[in-house]
C-alpha cells in the first residue's frame, strides 16, 4: 500500500492488501432450523479463507463462522423470528457473498401426547407423536437412538418407529432440522 499527496509521488511501505477470489454460498445443511437458533449449519461453497475476520450474515446478524476448507464452513444459528433469511459469508467481516442461499427459521417443535407409551425392546412399534409445528421429513429419536422411520401425516401428527432400545424409559423427541 502506498500513499500520495499529489497523485504521483508515493511512499513505499511493506504493508500489503490481499486480494482474494469472491466468495460465493452454495448450499446450507441443514438449511432449516428452529428459531431459538444454535443450529450447527455446514456452508458449502467456494473462496473461503482461514482467517480470524471469517463470518456468516444471517439476515442482518453477524456470527462467527468455522473454517473447515476452502468449500467447507461452520456457522452455529442466532436466534431470530420465523421465516426465511439469506445466510452469507465474509473473509474479512466487511465484504460478504451476495449468494442469497436460504436458512429458514422454523417454529419449534411441541410433543403433546404419544400412543402407544410402551413396547418391546427389539423395537418396530409404530407411535403416534401428537404435538405442535411437524413438517414433513421429521425424524424421531428415542433416547439416543434415532427411529429408523417417521411418516408425517399433519402439522399435528408423526408416526414414529420405534428403534431397538435397552430396558426403562426413553425420552421420545422429534426434530424438524433434517
Amino acid at each position: 500500500v502506498g500513499i500520495s499527496t499529489n497523485g504521483f509521488d508515493f511512499t513505499r511501505s511493506l504493508v500489503y492488501f490481499a486480494y482474494h477470489a469472491p466468495v460465493q454460498v452454495h448450499t446450507l445443511n441443514p438449511p432449516q432450523g428452529p428459531q431459538l437458533g444454535h443450529t450447527l449449519v455446514s456452508v458449502l461453497g467456494e473462496g473461503f479463507v482461514q482467517s480470524a475476520s471469517l463470518k456468516c450474515k444471517l439476515g442482518t446478524v453477524v456470527v462467527d463462522a468455522v473454517f473447515v476448507s476452502s468449500n467447507v464452513l461452520n456457522c452455529t444459528t442466532p436466534p431470530l423470528p420465523a421465516g426465511a433469511v439469506a445466510l452469507e459469508v465474509s473473509n474479512n467481516a466487511v465484504d460478504f457473498s451476495r449468494s442469497e442461499v436460504p436458512f429458514s427459521y422454523i417454529l419449534p417443535v411441541s410433543i403433546l401426547s404419544i400412543e402407544p407409551s410402551a413396547g418391546p425392546q427389539h423395537g418396530g412399534t409404530v407411535v403416534s407423536v401428537l404435538g405442535t409445528n411437524l413438517m414433513p421429513g421429521s425424524t424421531c429419536r428415542f433416547g439416543d437412538k434415532p427411529g429408523p422411520a417417521a411418516t408425517f401425516a399433519s402439522s399435528t401428527l408423526v408416526l414414529c418407529l420405534s428403534p431397538s432400545q435397552s430396558h426403562g424409559f426413553h425420552t421420545v423427541e422429534v426434530t424438524n432440522n433434517m
